[in-house]
Parts: structure tokens; sequence; C-alpha cells
């Protein structure tokens, strides 16, 4: 095989892993902050919220204030003074990574996608003050 024709093969089976890979989709999270807020955010095709990866998901709605910020893979958890954090938490899949103040506590997972849909899920409840994924701009 030519030295030519090697690196043609490696160039089309690198194209064929990116085309693999799969492309981002948008999927819709609502939170608390404390305003219902909702957000598209991107998400890599074949991503589970038990992989490892990725631990920031972008902001997809670009006519929103929060274009250019993204998701991380920490919750933060506003409850009322003296509620306990863990039967809140329970069955979600976060853990509870401190106290930050009376009330709020910041919470982990496994990564940004586990954490929108927690939050998203804590968010739902009567008894939350405010919930959602910590962000960066």
């Amino acid at each position: 095989m030519s030295r030519l024709s090697a690196r043609f093969s490696i160039l089309l089976l690198s194209c064929c892993m990116l085309d693999l890979r799969g492309a981002d989709k948008a999927m819709e999270f609502t939170f608390s902050e404390p305003a219902k807020k909702t957000y598209q955010l991107l998400v890599p095709e074949n991503t589970r919220s038990t992989d490892p990866v990725p631990q920031w998901l972008s902001v997809a709605d670009s006519e929103s204030t929060f274009n250019n910020h993204a998701f991380g893979s920490t919750v933060i958890l506003g409850l009322p003074p003296g509620m306990r954090v863990n039967p809140i938490i329970e069955g979600t899949g976060l853990k509870h990574a401190r106290k930050f103040a009376p009330g709020v506590h910041y919470l982990s997972a496994t990564n940004a996608l586990a954490a929108a849909m927690a939050a998203q899920q804590l968010a739902g409840r009567d008894d939350v003050h405010f919930c959602h994924p910590d962000y960066r701009f």
C-alpha cells in the first residue's frame, strides 16, 4: 500500500468514526431559579444519564440571554429552613456534596445530563424553593 493510500485510508476511517459519534440534539429542561425557566440544552446523541461525560451541556436557544452558557454536573437546591435534604434527593441519583448556607445545598451528579434530569424532577416539587444545575458563562 502506498503512503498516499495509507493516509487516505486513515482519513476515511476518521471521518467514519466522527459520523458514528452522532450529532448533538436539543432537549428541553425546566428548572426553578426560583421562577420556572425552560432551556434547550445540547446533548450529544449517544449520551445517557449514567455516562461519565459530558460534564457541561451548552444552551441551544440562540435567542436566550444564556446562549453562551453551559450547565454542569452540580445541582443547587434550595429548601425551606430545617428541611432535611436526604429524603428529598432519595432516588434521584444525586449525592449531597455540601451545605452552602441554611437551606441551600450543592449536590453532585454523574454528569451534566443526569444533573439536568434530576434538577428538573426536583424543581417540580412544591416543597423545593429552587433547583437548577450550576452554570458557567
